[in-house]
C-alpha cells in the first residue's frame, strides 16, 4: 500500500516524493513519459546536454531552496546575460541601462531612457493610426479594438482576414506582400499545440478559436521609423488584392 500516488515526475512531483519519503511515507510516482524530470529533462546530443522540451533556468533567492537542490547535485552559478550584435555594435539583452546608453548618447538615468522610449512609442502610434485610417473600413478585415483605459505600446499591428468576405486568404495576402519585398508575419502560426514536440498530446479541435485565428491573423510591419508613405503602399497592396 502507498500513502501517495504522484502523477508526473517533474519538479513538483519529484520534490514532493522526496520529502514525503523522508517523512516516512510510501510513495508511488508514475509518468507517461519514458523519462523523469518532466519539461526540464535533458538528453545527450553529440556530448551536449540538450533541453528536450525547451531551455530552463533555475532561479531562487531562498537559501533553503538552494541548499535543498544542491544536496542532490552541485548547481552552477549562472547569470543570464545574452548580448546582441547590430551594425557592428554589441548590446546587452534583455534591455537595461547599458543598452539604452549605447542607443542614445544622452541617457544617464532611467528618466532619460523613459523620455526616449516615449518618443519612440509616439512614432509607432502614428504608424498604427495610419494603418487604421487605411484599413478600418475594408470589408473582410478585422482590426484589434481600441481598449478604454489601456495605454498601448504599439508593439504589433495584427489584422484578421475573413477570406469569405475579403476574397483572399491570409496566406495569399502574405505571399502578395512578400512579392513586393514586404515582410509581414503570420502571428500565432503555427499554433503551439500543433508543434511536433506536442504531437499526440493535444486535440487541436478543442481549441477552435485559437486555430481559427492562427490561420487568419497577419501582423503588418511596424517600427518607429517606418515612413507613412510605406504604410500607405502596404495598405494599397492589400486593398488592391481584395478588389481583384
Amino acid at each position: 500500500m502507498y500513502d501517495y500516488l504522484i502523477v508526473g515526475a517533474g519538479l513538483f512531483g519529484a520534490v514532493f516524493a522526496r520529502q514525503a519519503t523522508d517523512a516516512g511515507k510510501r510513495v508511488l510516482v508514475i509518468d507517461k513519459r519514458p523519462n523523469i524530470a518532466g519539461n526540464v529533462y535533458t538528453e545527450k546530443v553529440e556530448g551536449i546536454n540538450v533541453h528536450k522540451y525547451g531551455a530552463h533556468i533555475f532561479h531562487t533567492s531562498d537559501r533553503k531552496v538552494w541548499d535543498f537542490v544542491n544536496s542532490f547535485v552541485e548547481f552552477n552559478r549562472y547569470t543570464n546575460s545574452p548580448i546582441a550584435r547590430y551594425k557592428d555594435e554589441v548590446y546587452n539583452m534583455p534591455f537595461n541601462m547599458n543598452t539604452f546608453a549605447k542607443i542614445w548618447d544622452d541617457v544617464f538615468t532611467p528618466m532619460d531612457a523613459i523620455k526616449h522610449i516615449e518618443e519612440e512609442i509616439g512614432k509607432r502610434r502614428k504608424v498604427v493610426e495610419r494603418y487604421r485610417a487605411n484599413l478600418e473600413n475594408v470589408d473582410g478585415i478585422k482590426l484589434s479594438p481600441i481598449q478604454k483605459d489601456v495605454v498601448p505600446n504599439y508593439a504589433y499591428f495584427p489584422v484578421v482576414f475573413d477570406e469569405k468576405v475579403f476574397g483572399a486568404t491570409r496566406n495569399e495576402v502574405f505571399e502578395k506582400l512578400a512579392e513586393n519585398d514586404i515582410c509581414a508575419r503570420k502571428y500565432f502560426y503555427p499554433l503551439t499545440n500543433t508543434f511536433e514536440c506536442f504531437n499526440g498530446k493535444f486535440d487541436v479541435s478543442k481549441t477552435p478559436v485559437a486555430l481559427h485565428i492562427s490561420n487568419r491573423v497577419l501582423t503588418l510591419p511596424l517600427y518607429a521609423d517606418l515612413p507613412l508613405d510605406d504604410v500607405d503602399r502596404i495598405c494599397n497592396i492589400i486593398i488592391d488584392y481584395k478588389n481583384k
